[in-house]
């Protein structure tokens, strides 16, 4: 998009957390789904700041950058080319980076935002999210918890799934 640029430069010129929380959801909008490797860096520097309004709107935004990118179970490798190999690559790696800051953090507006994030990147992967789902559902921070039904529910939207849909109602009655 062109407007990503410029939101880009928006954001690494800014130092107010508004500004910064405003350049993080734009970004992660203008550039959804693109998986771009130093937008992903510029975005997890401002999560790394540790400030809670624009750590929140960072791991949105990086969810939005990473929307649908997760690998879907039984992908044979190199199936969708090289780009899709390394959007599946930094999905894996952000995910494991994003689970760990969410529990090193004291901002639970930030392990929110990361929560949404890790949703997001689950969307249509369907079971090539059931081991993110299954961490972030037995995770011991009920914010977390609830990402894992976030991610649950778009990893398998639309499909009609009744594992899916059991292990939402069991959370439901049991969380």
């Amino acid at each position: 998009s062109s407007a990503t640029p410029f939101l880009l430069q928006s954001l690494r010129a800014a130092s107010h957390e508004v500004i910064q929380h405003g350049a993080c959801l734009g970004v992660g909008l203008a550039s959804m789904g693109t998986a771009d490797a130093e937008t992903y860096e510029d975005l997890k520097g401002v999560l790394y700041t540790d400030n809670a309004v624009a750590g929140e709107a960072a791991g949105i935004g990086i969810g939005l950058l990473l929307a649908g990118r997760m690998a879907r179970a039984g992908d044979a490798p190199s199936s969708g080319g090289d780009a899709d190999d390394a959007a599946s690559a930094l999905c894996a790696s952000a995910s494991s980076e994003l689970l760990a800051y969410a529990h090193d953090t004291s901002h639970e507006k930030i392990s929110r935002g990361i929560a949404i994030g890790l949703a997001l990147m689950c969307f249509g992967a369907e079971e090539g999210a059931d081991t993110l789902i299954a961490t972030l559902c037995n995770d011991t921070s009920a914010v977390l918890r609830y990402g894992g039904m976030l991610a649950l529910g778009l990893a398998y939207r639309g499909t009609g799934s009744n594992a899916a849909v059991a292990k939402l109602l069991h959370h439901a009655v049991s969380d």
